[in-house]
């Protein structure tokens, strides 16, 4: 097959170590390559140029992607639409079986008003966390404007686009419901995965843990993730009393950016009230990608309390990394743990119930090391990109039939 791969982004040429998680473009088109396929990959420029297996095509220009909210979205809006009229004069001259849109509504739309008669059979994937039966945008006021133009965008996509993948059973259910979409269209076909090579276990991560001013016998908890509502981390704050209590030398260690400041000053205004200031740290932003596997490694126990969730990169990633896990009990959580024996799952909004899982694992090294072990093997069976990359194939051999799968 000839397929087209759309992107989201730039899928990082090569993919560096150094560089955040878009490269899992670039992943699934050298493994479909390898599966047989000619593939193209449409990317934002960059300077990173290397040969590949696949043909990477250039849209756009580097470096004007402006900072200014509103002139970004003026700018996504012009390169959508740019991006959108290319990619119809690609599919006239290249013949494609299947052109591939990853998370990328506005080009997705206009391409599905530009061409109309005689276009490849077009693909949408959406890894789109769920919260409850809404669909998450990241975008805080739900009566708006902007709320109400990505429903109805996502809604005309999801119902036009003759082919759909989503990343989790819930999100299939969520979409179904919301939008009228026959269930037989959508097929569920994650596309994210965890480098085993990347993300592994590493004995000695001293240096590290010295860097970041913990001692050699604190017990670490984990949560790499933007802080923000929807990844939940005020309620493991409201937690750390019950296990402090309990393990003395236990410090929380909470990776990621701050995308909402309101939200970041609660927590804070809690810390400060209880006097935890030495049990938890906040890194911010690790800019080097190559540091997350050794801070996984830190982590005695890795926890990711989201109420939201599409399928969750970083959750494969602590599997990969062999940690002991605790995830909130929501179902695209739920779904990585194909054995069930992989993690504890806790009620995300009951502090009580966070911290009893926490001092459970940190009470139990044994039980700690099995629960790693079993979740690094479900991420080698299930979730690398060979494995991604083959049920994507799969799904491909689908659509040029003209079914689903």
């Amino acid at each position: 097959m000839r397929i087209l791969i759309v992107g989201n982004g730039t899928p990082r040429i090569p993919p560096k170590p150094t560089i955040p998680v878009t490269i899992y473009l670039h992943t699934l088109a050298e493994q479909l390559v390898r599966l047989g396929n000619e593939v193209d990959v449409v990317i934002r420029p960059t300077p990173e140029k290397e040969p590949q297996k696949y043909n990477y095509l250039e849209i756009g220009k580097p470096g004007v992607r402006p900072r200014n909210i509103h002139m970004r979205n003026l700018y996504e809006i012009w390169f959508s639409t740019c991006l959108a009229i290319r990619l119809h004069g690609l599919c006239k001259r290249n013949h494609y079986d299947i052109v591939h849109f990853f998370e990328n509504p506005v080009p997705s739309f206009l391409s599905l008003l530009i061409d109309k008669k005689d276009r490849p059979r077009f693909l949408f994937s959406s890894g789109m966390a769920v919260s409850g039966i809404e669909l998450n945008w990241g975008i805080p006021d739900k009566t708006g404007f902007l709320w109400r133009a990505s429903m109805a965008l996502h809604g005309y996509i999801f119902r036009k686009m003759p082919h759909l993948t989503v990343s989790s059973e819930r999100l299939k259910e969520v979409v179904v419901a919301l939008t009228g979409v026959r269930p037989e269209k959508i097929n569920i076909a994650p596309f994210v995965a965890a480098e085993p090579d990347i993300f592994r276990p590493i004995a000695d991560v001293s240096e590290l843990k010295q860097s970041l001013g913990l001692n050699p016998d604190d017990l670490v908890v984990l949560c790499l993730a933007p802080v923000a509502p929807y990844k939940n981390q005020l309620s493991v704050v409201k937690a750390i009393p019950a296990v402090v209590e309990k393990y003395h030398t236990a410090r929380f260690l909470f990776v990621g950016e701050t995308t909402i400041p309101e939200y970041y000053g609660q927590i804070q205004q809690f810390i400060r009230e209880n006097a935890l200031e030495k049990h938890a740290l906040f890194t911010g932003f690790i800019k080097d990608y190559a540091d997350l596997p050794k801070y996984y490694n830190l982590a005695d126990v890795y926890i990711l309390p989201s109420v939201a969730e599409g399928l969750p990169k970083v959750l494969l990633e602590a599997m990969s990394c062999g940690r002991a896990i605790v995830a909130s009990s929501i179902s695209q959580n739920k779904e990585p743990a194909r054995y069930g024996d992989e993690m504890l799952f806790i009620e995300p909004h009951k502090p009580e119930s966070i911290a009893n899982a926490i001092n459970k694992l940190l009470g139990d090294p044994g039980l700690r090391k099995k629960l790693g072990e079993n979740a690094r093997r479900t991420v080698a069976e299930y979730f690398t990109p060979e494995a991604v990359a083959k049920r994507m194939a799969e799904v491909y051999e689908g659509v040029n039939c003209g079914g689903a799968q």
